[in-house]
């Protein structure tokens, strides 16, 4: 399902996603909202802190996933 997203432009003009908190970021990678904030405590990625509040950055997030990213082999080891 695909969700509107509001960007918002910076004071350099350059254009913002919104950032993301803990469930949202969780949905992002597909995981429960408990392993993501394991995965968070253990600084797998970047975050964003305001007081008590912690957001993420969509891009941090993919940054992620394509870290964790495995490519397959061929039948052939490899060939």
């Amino acid at each position: 399902m695909q969700t509107h997203v509001e960007h918002s432009k910076g004071a350099a003009g350059i254009l913002i996603e919104p950032l993301l908190n803990t469930t949202e970021a969780a949905a992002v990678l597909n995981v429960s909202k408990r392993t993501f904030q394991e995965l968070a405590a253990e600084r797998k990625f970047a975050s964003i802190k305001f007081g008590r509040n912690v957001r993420f950055a969509r891009a941090d997030l993919e940054r992620f996933i394509e870290s964790h990213r495995s490519l397959p082999i061929g039948w052939k080891a490899g060939k």
